[in-house]
């Protein structure tokens, strides 16, 4: 994992490059343009202070014609997202991690930022998710992995909910998916 600022360093030396090869100066504002974003949101990350999306970053790359790897290695961010899905969703075939980690490449509102906290917030849970595969211990019920998810302090910040009032938003979640299900069931 990269911190801000290398990263940012690491922005900066590619739209250096983009302006040596058009042979023109290719300024943040110019960047930022051409990645549909602000001017500060570029300089932001540029100085260390927001790690953009992986599809930002990914737009950039283009733009300043450098690889994604340029960043970091393709390996690193698949390592980092394998590691998110298999907090969030345990137990699925590789072949659907990888799709999902291919979409969220492509999420322009995933923040590696989130990303980065979350695994680190949440090691020991993988690492004890790892170590129960290896001693093949029994996984717990969809239902306890889907409250235990919308407990998650950053989806109860994001909802606004109260932590006080998880357990009762999570009962109330997963009966409405309850509800829903009845509408796909073969």
């Amino acid at each position: 994992m990269l911190p801000k600022k290398d990263l940012g360093k690491l922005i900066r030396k590619a739209r250096e490059y983009k302006g040596k090869i058009t042979g023109e100066r290719f300024s943040q504002t110019d960047l930022a343009h051409e990645v549909g974003k602000s001017r500060g949101y570029i300089c932001d990350i540029e100085n260390g202070r927001s790690f953009p999306s992986f599809s930002c970053l990914s737009n950039i790359a283009k733009v300043c014609n450098v690889p994604l790897d340029f960043f970091q290695s393709q390996n690193e961010i698949s390592n980092i997202l394998d590691k998110f899905i298999k907090l969030q969703l345990p137990n699925l075939p590789e072949e659907e991690i990888e799709s999902i980690r291919e979409a969220l490449k492509e999420d322009p509102d995933l923040e590696l930022k989130y990303l980065y906290e979350y695994i680190n917030n949440h090691s020991l849970i993988l690492e004890k998710k790892e170590n129960a595969k290896k001693q093949k211990i029994e996984p717990k019920p969809p239902k306890d992995i889907i409250k235990y998810t919308l407990q998650n302090k950053y989806i109860l910040d994001y909802l606004g909910i109260k932590k006080e009032n998880a357990e009762e938003f999570s009962e109330e979640v997963l009966n409405q998916i309850k509800l829903i299900s009845y509408k796909y069931k073969k």
